[in-house]
């Protein structure tokens, strides 16, 4: 395996990243959670242009609509938890990238941490999910948050709203959208355990949700590692977590089948990477280190550790397989770098 790192900008405390496509073309999103810019790459040179200068507080950003190239991000959650004013912006190019986008403040969501829009029968909803309901003190975590939900209207003068699907969840840090027994579900994470809740088909209809596990989780993603079919549920926890656990489903519910260590856990992703299934993971802490995990099968059955950069502490991937190779972006929190593996086959 070939790996190649390419420094695209220098960002501080740059927390999040995401792909956007714009007139058809890929582009990158990077963003601080620091008051600072939003900054966007364009391919093949990745040339950085700049979305805005501030406020800042960025936890993460969402695409919207590829023609127009708008994405909704969050807005002023600035470290550490001073998160009284977070809400949820719309931005969307202007005339011409090198111009500052326009932004429009959609929500005001105190606190709020991890957010993703999902699509279900034609209809696509807002669900967010928020740290808290408030805080007096910076380890105060006596009034817990909740998970959020709400229609994108169809046009962009509609009316955004949101209703809570999901009460008593404090310390949120994972929400990861996938499929479970055949259905659409969203995965949230926090003190209170792993809770699963099912999109429905009409806004109307009742969001079910239903606890998995039991304990503090953080950040979580879905992967088959052994090859069935069957996704498992991958996990770093507790909060900010020394351990990555994948979780295997069987008849008595969600069971631990890999425990390895982590430090200030904060990135785990699953997909494949050159074709073959894999866990990107990635630690704020010790060596701060950004490192694949591959399944291995047969008498060293396992998990094939490949760092892929140290002293970097990553806080957010973004991932883009194309033909013959993968394209890891990745928020370099440590580092304060916005920086690019190109992951091919060879050595």
């Amino acid at each position: 395996m070939k790996i190649i790192k390419h420094h695209l900008a220098s960002l501080e405390e740059v927390y999040t990243v995401c792909l956007l496509k714009l007139d058809g073309k890929t582009h990158l999103l990077a963003a601080t959670e620091a008051h600072g810019p939003c900054l966007l790459f364009q391919a093949p040179q990745w040339r950085a242009s700049t979305v805005w200068n501030g406020p800042g507080g960025t936890m993460g950003m969402v695409p919207l609509e590829a023609k127009r190239g708008s994405f909704l991000a969050i807005q002023e959650f600035f470290p550490v938890f001073q998160s009284e004013c977070a809400g949820i912006v719309y931005v969307e190019a202007g005339p011409a990238l090198e111009k500052p986008w326009k932004t429009h403040r959609l929500l005001d969501l105190p606190f709020v941490h991890r957010f993703d829009v999902v699509s279900v029968e034609g209809q696509r909803y807002l669900v967010a999910a928020t740290l808290c309901g408030g805080k007096k003190f910076q380890e105060d975590w006596s009034n817990p948050g909740a998970v959020y939900a709400g229609p994108v209207p169809g046009n962009r003068s509609g009316e955004w709203s949101l209703k809570p699907i999901l009460e008593g969840l404090s310390k949120n840090h994972g929400l990861h959208i996938t499929r479970l027994d055949e259905k659409l579900v969203v995965l949230v994470s926090g003190q209170e355990g792993l809770f699963r809740i099912d999109v429905p088909p009409q806004w109307r209809s009742d969001w079910h949700h239903e606890q998995l596990l039991d304990h503090e989780i953080s950040d979580i993603s879905t992967l088959d590692v052994d090859g069935n079919g069957c996704p498992e549920i991958i996990s770093i926890e507790p909060f900010h977590g020394d351990g990555l656990v994948v979780y295997k489903q069987n008849s008595r519910g969600w069971e631990s089948v890999l425990d390895m260590p982590m430090d200030f856990g904060h990135v785990v992703w699953g997909g494949p990477i050159l074709g073959r299934p894999a866990i990107v993971a990635g630690n704020r802490g010790g060596e701060k280190e950004l490192f694949f995990l591959f399944p291995t099968f047969g008498k060293n059955r396992g998990m094939e550790k490949v760092v892929i950069d140290r002293g970097v502490g990553p806080a957010q991937i973004a991932v883009l397989n194309e033909p013959g190779r993968t394209l890891i972006f990745s928020a370099n929190h440590a580092a304060g770098e916005v920086a690019l593996y190109e992951i091919a086959q060879g050595s």
